[in-house]
Protein backbone atom coordinates (compact mmCIF):
# COMPACT_ATOMS: atom_id res chain seq x y z
CA UNK A 1 0.00 0.00 0.00
CA UNK A 2 2.75 2.30 0.90
CA UNK A 3 4.62 1.69 -2.44
CA UNK A 4 0.81 2.36 -4.32
CA UNK A 5 0.83 5.65 -2.71
CA UNK A 6 4.17 6.59 -3.64
CA UNK A 7 3.79 5.40 -7.03
CA UNK A 8 0.72 7.68 -7.22
CA UNK A 9 2.49 10.73 -6.20
CA UNK A 10 5.08 10.11 -8.81
CA UNK A 11 2.08 9.45 -11.71
CA UNK A 12 0.59 12.77 -10.24
CA UNK A 13 4.01 14.65 -10.32
CA UNK A 14 4.43 12.99 -13.86
CA UNK A 15 1.37 14.04 -15.33
CA UNK A 16 2.12 17.65 -13.66
CA UNK A 17 5.66 17.75 -15.64
CA UNK A 18 4.49 15.69 -18.93
CA UNK A 19 1.78 18.57 -19.40
CA UNK A 20 4.17 21.52 -18.88
CA UNK A 21 6.58 19.88 -21.59
CA UNK A 22 3.79 19.47 -23.88
CA UNK A 23 2.42 23.39 -23.41
CA UNK A 24 6.09 24.58 -23.48
CA UNK A 25 6.72 22.10 -26.53
CA UNK A 26 3.01 23.54 -28.34
CA UNK A 27 4.83 27.26 -27.32
CA UNK A 28 8.09 26.57 -28.68
CA UNK A 29 6.54 25.42 -31.83
CA UNK A 30 4.11 28.48 -32.28
CA UNK A 31 7.04 30.95 -31.33
CA UNK A 32 9.06 29.35 -34.33
CA UNK A 33 6.50 29.54 -36.63
CA UNK A 34 6.13 33.08 -35.74
CA UNK A 35 9.81 34.34 -36.32
CA UNK A 36 9.93 32.40 -39.32
CA UNK A 37 6.51 33.82 -40.49
CA UNK A 38 7.83 37.48 -39.63
CA UNK A 39 11.24 36.68 -41.62
CA UNK A 40 9.22 35.33 -44.56
CA UNK A 41 6.59 38.75 -44.66
CA UNK A 42 10.04 40.43 -44.87
CA UNK A 43 10.67 38.87 -48.46
CA UNK A 44 7.14 39.07 -49.41
CA UNK A 45 6.95 42.60 -48.40
CA UNK A 46 9.79 43.52 -50.52
CA UNK A 47 9.01 41.43 -53.29
CA UNK A 48 5.36 42.89 -53.44
CA UNK A 49 6.48 46.48 -53.61
CA UNK A 50 9.36 45.81 -55.85
CA UNK A 51 6.62 45.94 -58.82
CA UNK A 52 4.09 48.61 -60.01
CA UNK A 53 2.75 45.76 -62.13
CA UNK A 54 -0.78 44.88 -61.10
CA UNK A 55 -0.66 41.64 -62.59
CA UNK A 56 3.19 40.88 -60.96
CA UNK A 57 2.06 41.94 -57.97
CA UNK A 58 -1.35 39.42 -58.16
CA UNK A 59 0.52 37.12 -59.44
CA UNK A 60 3.71 37.28 -56.45
CA UNK A 61 0.39 37.24 -53.93
CA UNK A 62 -1.04 34.01 -54.68
CA UNK A 63 2.45 32.21 -55.30
CA UNK A 64 3.48 32.94 -51.81
CA UNK A 65 0.16 31.96 -50.33
CA UNK A 66 0.39 28.73 -52.13
CA UNK A 67 3.84 27.83 -51.44
CA UNK A 68 3.78 28.59 -47.77
CA UNK A 69 0.39 26.14 -47.35
CA UNK A 70 -0.57 22.64 -49.27
CA UNK A 71 -2.55 23.96 -51.40
CA UNK A 72 -3.12 22.54 -54.83
CA UNK A 73 -4.82 25.39 -56.68
CA UNK A 74 -5.98 29.01 -56.52
CA UNK A 75 -7.14 32.59 -58.00
CA UNK A 76 -6.62 35.92 -57.34
CA UNK A 77 -9.10 38.44 -58.14
CA UNK A 78 -10.19 42.23 -57.87
CA UNK A 79 -13.53 43.20 -57.32
CA UNK A 80 -14.15 45.83 -60.43
CA UNK A 81 -17.37 47.42 -61.93
CA UNK A 82 -19.05 46.28 -65.41
CA UNK A 83 -19.92 48.95 -67.83
CA UNK A 84 -23.38 47.75 -67.07
CA UNK A 85 -22.40 49.00 -62.86
CA UNK A 86 -22.23 45.16 -62.28
CA UNK A 87 -20.20 44.62 -59.63
CA UNK A 88 -17.79 40.99 -60.30
CA UNK A 89 -15.33 39.77 -59.22
CA UNK A 90 -12.25 39.54 -61.71
CA UNK A 91 -9.93 36.67 -61.15
CA UNK A 92 -6.68 37.89 -62.82
CA UNK A 93 -5.10 34.55 -62.18
CA UNK A 94 -6.29 31.61 -61.99
CA UNK A 95 -3.54 28.04 -61.18
CA UNK A 96 -6.52 25.88 -62.69
CA UNK A 97 -6.92 28.52 -66.04
CA UNK A 98 -10.21 27.88 -66.52
CA UNK A 99 -11.73 29.62 -69.50
CA UNK A 100 -12.77 32.96 -69.63
CA UNK A 101 -16.62 32.54 -68.66
CA UNK A 102 -15.11 31.26 -65.26
CA UNK A 103 -13.10 34.45 -64.59
CA UNK A 104 -15.68 36.71 -63.97
CA UNK A 105 -17.28 36.05 -60.51
CA UNK A 106 -20.95 38.09 -60.12
CA UNK A 107 -21.63 39.24 -56.87
CA UNK A 108 -24.42 36.66 -56.54
CA UNK A 109 -22.28 33.72 -56.26
CA UNK A 110 -22.67 32.21 -52.36
CA UNK A 111 -19.60 32.07 -51.35
CA UNK A 112 -18.29 35.37 -52.72
CA UNK A 113 -21.45 36.77 -51.30
CA UNK A 114 -20.73 35.67 -48.15
CA UNK A 115 -17.50 37.09 -48.45
CA UNK A 116 -18.50 40.62 -48.92
CA UNK A 117 -21.42 40.24 -46.71
CA UNK A 118 -19.26 39.43 -43.56
CA UNK A 119 -16.14 40.32 -44.77
CA UNK A 120 -14.16 37.84 -42.95
CA UNK A 121 -12.67 34.62 -44.35
CA UNK A 122 -14.76 31.66 -45.64
CA UNK A 123 -13.80 28.03 -45.44
CA UNK A 124 -16.00 25.39 -47.52
CA UNK A 125 -15.98 21.81 -46.99
CA UNK A 126 -16.43 19.58 -50.54
CA UNK A 127 -17.02 22.41 -52.45
CA UNK A 128 -19.49 21.99 -55.53
CA UNK A 129 -19.13 23.78 -58.88
CA UNK A 130 -21.55 26.10 -58.10
CA UNK A 131 -19.45 27.17 -54.62
CA UNK A 132 -16.27 27.29 -56.40
CA UNK A 133 -14.68 30.60 -56.89
CA UNK A 134 -12.89 29.16 -60.16
CA UNK A 135 -15.85 26.71 -61.12
CA UNK A 136 -14.10 23.56 -60.37
CA UNK A 137 -14.58 21.42 -57.30
CA UNK A 138 -12.47 20.82 -54.93
CA UNK A 139 -12.47 19.00 -51.05
CA UNK A 140 -11.56 22.36 -49.14
CA UNK A 141 -11.95 25.81 -50.28
CA UNK A 142 -10.28 28.75 -48.40
CA UNK A 143 -11.77 32.09 -49.74
CA UNK A 144 -9.78 35.49 -48.20
CA UNK A 145 -11.10 39.01 -48.75
CA UNK A 146 -8.50 41.36 -49.47
CA UNK A 147 -9.83 44.52 -47.72
CA UNK A 148 -8.42 48.22 -47.73
CA UNK A 149 -10.29 50.61 -45.94
CA UNK A 150 -12.94 48.65 -44.33
CA UNK A 151 -13.93 47.59 -47.93
CA UNK A 152 -13.31 44.14 -49.94
CA UNK A 153 -11.14 45.18 -52.82
CA UNK A 154 -10.55 41.62 -54.14
CA UNK A 155 -10.33 37.82 -53.02
CA UNK A 156 -7.45 35.41 -52.54
CA UNK A 157 -8.80 31.42 -52.74
CA UNK A 158 -7.19 28.24 -52.17
CA UNK A 159 -8.03 24.81 -53.16
CA UNK A 160 -6.52 21.39 -52.34
CA UNK A 161 -8.03 17.83 -52.56
CA UNK A 162 -6.91 17.07 -49.34
CA UNK A 163 -9.04 17.40 -46.15
CA UNK A 164 -6.24 18.75 -43.95
CA UNK A 165 -4.92 20.39 -46.65
CA UNK A 166 -5.52 24.00 -44.94
CA UNK A 167 -5.75 24.74 -41.97
CA UNK A 168 -6.29 27.55 -38.83
CA UNK A 169 -2.70 28.86 -39.33
CA UNK A 170 -2.79 28.60 -42.74
CA UNK A 171 -5.68 30.89 -42.71
CA UNK A 172 -4.82 33.49 -40.47
CA UNK A 173 -1.16 33.19 -42.58
CA UNK A 174 -3.07 34.32 -46.24
CA UNK A 175 -5.18 36.55 -43.58
CA UNK A 176 -2.02 38.73 -43.07
CA UNK A 177 -0.77 38.06 -46.41
CA UNK A 178 -4.14 39.63 -47.94
CA UNK A 179 -3.46 42.88 -45.77
CA UNK A 180 0.36 43.23 -47.07
CA UNK A 181 -1.05 42.51 -50.37
CA UNK A 182 -3.56 45.22 -50.39
CA UNK A 183 -0.96 48.03 -50.22
CA UNK A 184 0.61 46.79 -52.91
CA UNK A 185 -1.94 46.30 -54.74
CA UNK A 186 -3.46 49.62 -54.47
CA UNK A 187 -0.10 51.33 -55.27
CA UNK A 188 0.21 49.03 -58.36
CA UNK A 189 -3.38 49.96 -59.60
CA UNK A 190 -2.93 54.00 -58.85
CA UNK A 191 0.22 53.76 -60.81
CA UNK A 192 -1.75 51.99 -63.58
CA UNK A 193 -4.13 54.74 -63.58
CA UNK A 194 -1.63 56.87 -63.83
CA UNK A 195 0.04 55.63 -66.70
CA UNK A 196 -3.26 55.31 -68.72
CA UNK A 197 -4.02 59.39 -68.35
CA UNK A 198 -0.62 59.96 -68.84
CA UNK A 199 -1.14 57.54 -72.15
CA UNK A 200 -4.85 59.66 -72.73
CA UNK A 201 -3.01 63.25 -72.68
CA UNK A 202 -0.52 62.32 -74.55
CA UNK A 203 -2.12 60.82 -77.90
CA UNK A 204 -4.87 63.68 -77.20
CA UNK A 205 -1.74 66.45 -77.62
Amino acid sequence: NDDLELLATFANQAAIAIDNARLFTQTDQALSRRVEELSIFQRIDQQLNQSLDLNAVLSSALEWAMRLTTADSGSIGLIEETEEKELVLHLLVNTHAADEAQRIVPVSHPILAQVLAEKQPVFTHHVTRAQAIDGSPSLVQLSVPILREGRVTGLITLESQTAEAINDDDKEFVERLADRAAVAIENASLYEKIAAANNSKSEFI
